[in-house]
């Protein structure tokens, strides 16, 4: 059941991501759902789930969507191996811990991928500069994905409907 369930949720982030989102922009800016979908999985699942979900939700923007086949697999196998090692090692139910791993993870995914795609402009041109990726881009992005984790949260089983912050569990 939870795995029909999240292959629905990926397609639907994937959708959402390519259609109403583009036009949700922050700053030219939107959040990548299928990521923060694969870290919230990751988060709450374990490593094996976040990198199996990764990969597979990386595969499907691969294949769907423009650029290199296999550069959203690896950096989405690797987030959700990340968020997992987070969700291994801090309070689970705490939103706040929820919002600053969402935002690592997806720091860590958004280097990952520009450095990929700096190892594949050897090959062919990038149009992309370094002070905007890690200026703006990647961290705007960072920013957008961690605060649609928190209510993307709720709709997986066994994680609490009440979340809140709590200086306590930080």
């Amino acid at each position: 059941m939870r795995f029909w369930w999240f292959l629905l949720l990926i397609l639907a982030g994937f959708l959402l991501s390519s259609t109403a989102f583009s036009f949700l922009q922050v700053w030219g800016v939107k959040p990548d759902l299928v990521l923060v979908l694969v870290i919230i999985n990751g988060f709450l699942y374990g490593p094996r789930e976040g990198a199996l979900w990764g990969f597979a939700g990386g595969i499907l923007q691969d294949f769907l969507g423009a650029g290199y086949l296999g550069m959203h697999a690896l950096t989405g196998m690797a987030a959700g191996w990340l968020a997992a090692v987070a969700g291994t090692r801090f309070y689970r139910d705490n939103a706040g811990v929820l919002l600053i791993s969402a935002f690592l993870v997806s720091l860590a995914a958004g280097v990952l991928n520009y450095l990929l795609l700096l190892f594949l402009s050897f090959f062919v041109p990038l149009h992309v500069s370094v002070q905007a990726a890690f200026g703006r881009n990647i961290p705007l992005s960072s920013a957008y994905n961690a605060l649609a984790a928190l209510p993307l949260a709720r709709l997986f089983p066994g994680y609490p409907q009440s979340l809140h912050l709590r200086r306590d569990h930080l």
